[in-house]
């Protein structure tokens, strides 16, 4: 009995006591969070340095705790340090005549417009002048090699955009002016014709600076003096050269030496490509350099039409070329160049 007695009072006992433990683990616990939550520190906030481009970007860090989201707006003001210019080198023969808004009529002083563009654009333009063959010939080997010294080169329609856009040495300039729109050139402004003379195939490689097409240019005063027919339409070939020949007579018969019928382009190279084209026209009756008449790269390439430059077609207008020059040029015309 005593042992069972003794028992039930522990077990009292030890149940008080644990309720009291409990109790007090639970108050405990209770006071404990409360103490926490007023204690509780504030939640660490990381910072985030971002350089930006633009002055007013505003840069949001959110860092996420375990109780609570701190969101911190910073905003910076950055200044961006300057670019460095992009370099465009230019090549070019006719200084002071090509490009006097930008070069000036020297060729060497850089012009408000120029100045305002390169601001703008962020870019450092240079040109680089030369005779119109020691260009022609630094162009080529340039492009040829693929070096790219030069960005921007000046070279004619009369066959150097044709061969050197064909062969892939230009870029097509057409996409360019779909996607980047600009204020510097508006083809409007252009007749058609010149920007189709810059085209193969129907693609862009070349913007005409200037643009001429050849044609005769008289003084009335010596046609009239001397007896000469004034030209007039559907005028020919043999009558200027009559004309030719009665201007030469009347001037040696008035003792006059130093003054000639004609001049012309006749250096050799491509310098005489525009007139002795004209002759060649003139007395075939067209283009008779290739087979067919053929005169684009593309064209020439898919009919594989071989030179003609021996056929009776092709001499005719060549022979009255370096005949007229002979007969009618002052000495020297076989080195004249446009300059001249």
């Amino acid at each position: 009995m005593r042992n069972y007695a003794m028992s039930e009072i522990e077990k009292r006992l030890s149940r008080r006591a644990m309720l009291g433990t409990i109790g007090g683990l639970i108050g405990g616990l209770a006071v404990g969070t409360a103490i926490g939550w007023v204690a509780k520190p504030e939640a660490a906030v990381r910072t985030v340095t971002q350089t930006v481009g633009e002055p007013g970007r505003t840069v949001t860090t959110t860092v996420t705790q375990a109780a609570a989201t701190v969101e911190r707006t910073i905003t910076q003001y950055v200044t961006a340090p300057p670019r460095e210019k992009v370099k465009i080198n230019v090549i070019a023969f006719a200084q002071g005549f090509a490009w006097p808004e930008l070069f000036g009529s020297d060729g060497t002083t850089e012009t408000d417009v120029l100045k305002r563009f390169e601001n703008a654009e962020n870019v450092d333009v240079t040109i680089e002048w030369g005779d119109e063959w020691a260009v022609r010939e630094k162009v080529a080997a340039d492009v040829m090699a693929q070096v790219g010294k030069y960005d921007i080169i000046l070279v004619g329609s009369d066959g150097a955009v044709q061969a050197y856009g064909y062969a892939g040495y230009l870029e097509p300039l057409d996409e360019y002016f779909n996607k980047y729109p600009q204020d510097y050139f508006d083809p409007n402004d252009v007749y058609p014709s010149f920007l189709d003379a810059n085209r193969i195939e129907g693609t862009l490689y070349a913007l005409p600076y200037y643009s001429f097409g050849p044609g005769v240019i008289y003084r009335r005063d010596l046609f009239e003096k001397y007896g000469a027919d004034l030209p007039k339409e559907n005028w020919t070939t043999d009558d200027l050269e009559i004309a030719m020949e009665k201007i030469l007579e009347g001037l040696r018969k008035d003792g006059i030496t130093d003054v000639y019928p004609l001049t012309m382009r006749a250096g050799p190279g491509e310098e005489p490509t525009l007139d002795l084209a004209g002759f060649i026209y003139a007395y075939a009756g067209y283009p008779a350099w290739f087979e067919g008449g053929a005169i684009w790269p593309g064209e020439i390439k898919n009919k594989k039409a071989k030179p003609i430059f021996d056929s009776s077609d092709f001499e005719a207008g060549f022979r009255a070329f370096t005949d007229w020059a002979k007969r009618f040029c002052p000495p020297g015309a076989s080195t004249h160049t446009w300059v001249d």
